[in-house]
Protein backbone atom coordinates (compact mmCIF):
# COMPACT_ATOMS: atom_id res chain seq x y z
CA UNK A 1 0.00 0.00 0.00
CA UNK A 2 1.21 3.40 -0.52
CA UNK A 3 2.41 6.03 2.16
CA UNK A 4 -0.25 8.71 1.31
CA UNK A 5 1.77 11.30 3.64
CA UNK A 6 4.75 10.16 1.92
CA UNK A 7 3.43 10.91 -2.12
CA UNK A 8 1.67 14.13 -0.67
CA UNK A 9 5.58 14.84 0.48
CA UNK A 10 7.35 13.74 -2.84
CA UNK A 11 4.48 15.84 -5.29
CA UNK A 12 5.80 19.17 -2.75
CA UNK A 13 9.32 18.62 -3.58
CA UNK A 14 8.79 17.59 -7.24
CA UNK A 15 9.00 20.14 -9.98
CA UNK A 16 5.88 18.92 -11.67
CA UNK A 17 2.56 17.10 -10.28
CA UNK A 18 2.65 13.45 -10.42
CA UNK A 19 0.16 10.27 -10.37
CA UNK A 20 1.10 8.13 -7.90
CA UNK A 21 1.68 4.89 -10.86
CA UNK A 22 4.61 7.44 -12.12
CA UNK A 23 5.98 8.61 -8.47
CA UNK A 24 6.44 5.08 -7.63
CA UNK A 25 8.43 4.29 -11.41
CA UNK A 26 10.38 7.18 -11.04
CA UNK A 27 11.23 5.59 -7.35
CA UNK A 28 12.20 1.92 -8.54
CA UNK A 29 14.16 3.80 -11.38
CA UNK A 30 16.47 5.64 -8.99
CA UNK A 31 16.52 2.79 -6.26
CA UNK A 32 17.89 0.14 -9.51
CA UNK A 33 20.31 3.45 -10.22
CA UNK A 34 21.63 3.47 -6.93
CA UNK A 35 21.60 -0.44 -6.14
CA UNK A 36 23.74 -0.57 -9.52
CA UNK A 37 25.78 1.77 -8.56
CA UNK A 38 26.77 0.53 -5.09
CA UNK A 39 27.37 -2.82 -6.77
CA UNK A 40 29.97 -1.24 -9.36
CA UNK A 41 31.73 0.89 -6.62
CA UNK A 42 31.73 -2.48 -4.32
CA UNK A 43 33.59 -4.02 -7.39
CA UNK A 44 36.34 -1.69 -6.95
CA UNK A 45 37.95 -1.48 -10.64
CA UNK A 46 38.67 -5.49 -10.93
CA UNK A 47 37.54 -7.46 -13.52
CA UNK A 48 39.87 -10.35 -12.57
CA UNK A 49 38.68 -12.19 -15.79
CA UNK A 50 38.46 -9.45 -17.98
CA UNK A 51 41.17 -10.35 -21.08
CA UNK A 52 43.50 -7.67 -21.97
CA UNK A 53 41.95 -4.87 -24.29
CA UNK A 54 44.07 -3.15 -27.11
CA UNK A 55 43.03 0.84 -26.43
CA UNK A 56 44.39 3.67 -29.02
CA UNK A 57 46.11 6.30 -27.17
CA UNK A 58 43.89 9.03 -26.98
CA UNK A 59 46.61 11.63 -26.21
CA UNK A 60 48.32 10.37 -29.52
CA UNK A 61 45.13 11.25 -31.56
CA UNK A 62 44.91 14.56 -30.51
CA UNK A 63 48.49 15.46 -30.88
CA UNK A 64 47.61 13.92 -34.77
CA UNK A 65 50.13 11.30 -34.46
CA UNK A 66 49.41 7.56 -35.35
CA UNK A 67 47.79 5.24 -32.85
Amino acid sequence: MLDLTLYHRALQLSDSPMSPEEMVTLAMKTYIAIQAAHRLADLGGRAPDLQGIQRRCAFAELAGAPA
